[in-house]
């Protein structure tokens, strides 16, 4: 099934993680939006489930926050991203192997030089990025969907569903507050056009 398969590093895009979650699953529908904590309940043997969801997504997203390939293992000081089981890592690599498309999504940061990221993922940076800019994801994450829906079917809308889509629209042109970051932003229409994807 084509799908949308969300990579993150925890401590570094948790929150962007939920917004682009939230707003993919409105889109595309839960079942073609893969999030590790909202589509594994408990009890679920990950590793096995990860990999299933990865190899079944057509679209793998990166998330990449400031201390994406900084964060260290308390326990050893390596950088997980250098460490051969860390998840970021092995997922990329999956989807490199496996040629799934994949989105590298930069949070409020430049991509990360190719001489600091491991060589098995490096290939990541070979690949058109989009911006996710705290404070303006009302500008976006709209182009994001957009592409992905070159890739990623629509969910069929129930009756009455478009009714509460207008008025989520309408408060928008006005002006809505979102959370990403840790912090609360005030949503205008301002704002410059990136020119990545």
């Amino acid at each position: 099934m084509a799908g949308i398969f969300i990579n993150y590093r925890t401590g570094d895009g948790d929150k962007a993680a939920e917004l682009v979650d939230r707003e993919l699953v409105d889109v595309f529908g839960e079942d073609r939006v893969f999030r590790d904590r909202r589509s594994m309940p408990e009890g679920t043997n990950f590793p096995p489930a990860l990999r299933a969801k990865l190899l079944d997504c057509t679209v793998l997203l990166v998330l990449i926050g400031p201390n994406w390939l900084t964060i260290r293992d308390e326990k050893t000081m390596e950088r997980r991203i250098d460490t051969p089981g860390d998840y970021v890592r092995v997922e990329i690599m999956e989807a490199i192997e496996h040629h799934k498309i994949i989105i590298p999504v930069l949070l409020d940061t430049p991509f990360p030089e190719e001489e600091e990221m491991p060589k098995p993922i490096v290939g990541i940076r070979d690949r058109q990025a989009a911006h996710l800019r705290a404070g303006y994801s009302h500008h976006d994450l709209p182009i994001l969907v957009e592409r992905l829906k070159e890739f990623v079917p629509e969910a069929k809308k129930k009756r009455g569903e478009n009714a509460g889509r207008t008025e989520i629209k309408i408060r928008n042109k006005r002006g809505a507050t979102s959370i990403y970051g840790g912090a609360t932003y005030n949503e205008g229409r301002s704002g410059q056009i990136n020119g990545d994807l």
